[in-house]
């Protein structure tokens, strides 16, 4: 009652002129940004599940109450694999639109990772040279 649908929902942004202070290395700038997005709230949730698939309907009932913008999740598989879960098993049609990430949920690596972003964000996995392979990263 009263509340606004979270498809509906568009992230409102404010421009700004800000006037920064910034020393880095030694050096300092003193200047005016221009167009500086201002977002009004970004809501974050994170778990380490130790196994998501029997603990997906909690996972639900807290994105319906808390209607997070980004939720990271790691350990999404058992410790012992006897039953591999696909990555359309893990979606979350039922509270909102969420892009999802995923790393190392289709092979045997890992326990793997998931990343939901709400779909009002624009949200693109880009691939970092790490030595640690258990990662996702967003732009």
């Amino acid at each position: 009652m009263g509340e606004e649908s979270s498809k509906n929902k568009k992230v409102k942004r404010e421009t700004k002129n800000v006037n920064i202070n910034v020393q880095k290395k030694g050096k300092v700038f003193n200047g005016n940004v221009n167009n500086f997005t201002v977002l009004p709230k970004l809501n974050c949730f994170y778990t380490n599940a130790d196994q998501l698939f029997n603990k997906m309907s909690e996972l639900i009932v807290r994105t319906r109450d808390n209607k997070p913008n980004i939720i990271g999740i790691t350990e999404v598989k058992p410790k012992a694999n006897r039953y591999k879960p696909s990555t359309a098993e893990y979606s979350i049609p039922e509270v909102g639109n969420y892009k999802m990430f995923e790393k190392n949920i289709k092979s045997d690596e890992g326990r793997g990772l998931l990343m939901y972003v709400d779909s009002n964000l624009e949200a693109t996995e880009i691939t970092m040279k790490t030595e640690f392979q258990e990662n996702i990263f967003i732009k």
